[in-house]
């Protein structure tokens, strides 16, 4: 595996010279929602995560882990 970064923008591209080690690479996809925005000064907020979803996954053997959670705000 090998990493190329294009200096003019935060765009990474990784090639795997071997596929199943792609097939194999474990990827996180992780979610929040909000439900709150509080306002603090007209261009600066605050937004306070209400739920979080995290899936841990590969190619070859789809999810193999998952959290979700609600989180309730001020605690």
């Amino acid at each position: 595996m090998w990493v190329l970064k294009d200096k003019s923008s935060s765009y990474v591209a990784v090639f795997f010279v071997n596929c199943a080690a792609l097939l194999e690479k474990k990827f996180y996809v992780i979610g929040f929602e909000y439900m709150i925005q509080l306002e603090k000064s007209e261009t600066d907020f605050d937004y306070w995560p209400v739920e979080v979803g995290i899936v841990e996954w590969s190619m070859a053997g789809g999810i193999s882990r998952e959290f979700y959670r609600l989180i309730y705000p001020g605690q």
